[in-house]
């Protein structure tokens, strides 16, 4: 099976190219006209040429369901007596059609756009509903329709919390799937708990969303929804959509072509990234998020949460953040800081602003900011309902585990800390 990859990037539509399967596994080559006009939609693990790309490039990639979106298609096609892993990737991938995230888009579609919704929901969501449907599907008790209605609310939309894509109304009370008929609001993603998550889960995140934004950090509107039985359910802007189009956007995993599940990163990488796509100008945002993350025990910081966004010229900028869920327990940060994964000195953040061209004053500077917002995080959590908030301290990991403060007095600089180097040749079929 041959699927037609599309980008509908502000309004316009492009063929990229075409994934395709043989004996050896997926096949992906860009069309002729799409390599002519020079749009770099993964500039370094599948830059624009000629030939063929074999696996499934990284930026496809970014489209296919994760943790809840496969549970959800695993169920559906146990119903049917057949195993999810027999259903082919092209398959995933034309059945998202239209409705994943950022601008791409694949073809054939599995369903009509115009009939993906019931015309019973089109007139609102009542969310509690939903929470019982999602609890059905983890016990594995959902019908077919229940399946069904889920998978068309979940838009394909990746993580492994259950979520719905949707429009909501500006003042939120009426909440409307996203491919509604009709469309009218603003496009939002909800999540829900799955059942080993406490009951303020939703909470919890929104308070952090609200601390996150008094830190400096870019985050977009976010929102706490009603639930008759709960704190609420946790919601987010989506910032691929805007009045002018889809934007494309591309995941850290998906441009460097590295596995979000493994522990693959260095904030190093990161700060290299942004300033390889982004410049200088959003260097001091990445740096703020790594170290948020780390304040706010936020442990699964892995390649899929953090993205780039793309316009119709083909400039990149980093994504507003997203996915700032403290996760306490023992276990480390899925992506390090020099090396360290759990509790890294201070002086390191530091260390990695100026290694970037950030002086000593401004990368000071964009840590105290973070250090600032926490005087108000106990209050603010109150606030949105959180029952037992974690503690955070100010200022926080003061004293250096011996290793790490080995190897930030004895680290030379490096030229790859500037330059991102990434050896696409390798997965290029000659």
């Amino acid at each position: 099976m041959r699927t037609r990859v599309l980008l509908n990037l502000e309004g316009k539509h492009r063929f990229v190219g075409l994934l395709s399967a043989d004996r050896m596994g997926a096949l992906f080559q860009y069309a002729p006209e799409f390599v002519a006009d020079g749009l770099e939609v993964s500039p370094l693990s599948c830059p624009l040429r000629a030939s063929v790309f074999r696996g499934i490039p990284g930026f496809v990639s970014d489209s296919l369901p994760d943790g809840w979106g496969n549970l959800l298609l695993s169920r559906r096609h146990a119903c049917e007596d057949r195993r999810f892993a027999e259903m082919a990737v092209s398959a995933r991938l034309a059945g998202i059609g239209n409705q994943g995230v950022g601008a791409l888009e694949f073809e054939p579609e599995a369903s009509n756009p115009e009939e993906s919704c019931r015309h019973d929901s089109c007139n609102g969501i009542d969310l509690d509903a939903v929470a019982d449907g999602i609890r059905s599907v983890q016990a594995d008790e959902a019908t077919h329709t229940e399946l069904d209605e889920l998978i068309r609310l979940s838009g394909y939309a990746g993580g492994a919390h259950p979520k719905i894509v949707c429009l909501v109304s500006d003042d939120k009370r009426l909440v409307k799937p996203g491919n509604a008929p009709r469309p009218n609001g603003a496009p939002w993603i909800i999540k829900f708990s799955n059942l080993t998550d406490p009951e303020d889960s939703g909470a919890l995140e929104y308070a952090v969303s609200l601390l996150a934004k008094s830190a400096g950090i870019d985050i977009p509107e976010t929102h706490l929804f009603e639930s008759s039985t709960g704190a609420g359910w946790f919601g987010i802007r989506r910032f691929d959509r805007t009045s002018s189009g889809k934007v494309h956007m591309a995941t850290a995993a998906g441009l460097l072509h590295c596995d979000f599940r493994q522990p693959c990163l260095d904030y190093q990488t990161l700060m290299a990234l942004t300033q390889r796509l982004a410049g200088a100008g959003d260097l001091e945002q990445m740096l703020k998020r790594a170290y948020f993350n780390f304040v706010v025990d936020n442990r699964d910081d892995h390649a899929k949460n953090f993205s780039f966004l793309m316009d119709g010229k083909g400039r990149w900028r980093l994504s507003p953040a997203y996915d700032l869920v403290p996760n306490i327990g023992g276990f480390e940060h899925m992506t390090a800081l020099s090396g360290v994964g759990k509790s890294p000195a201070r002086s390191l953040f530091v260390r990695l602003g100026e290694d970037f061209g950030m002086t000593l004053r401004k990368a000071q500077a964009a840590l105290e900011e973070v250090d600032d917002s926490l005087d108000q995080w106990l209050q603010l959590a109150k606030n949105c309902g959180v029952k037992d908030p974690p503690s955070y301290e100010r200022p926080l990991f003061i004293k250096a585990q011996a290793y790490a403060r080995s190897a930030f007095l004895d680290r030379r600089r490096s030229p790859s800390c500037r330059v991102l180097q990434w050896p696409s040749d390798r997965v290029w079929c000659r």
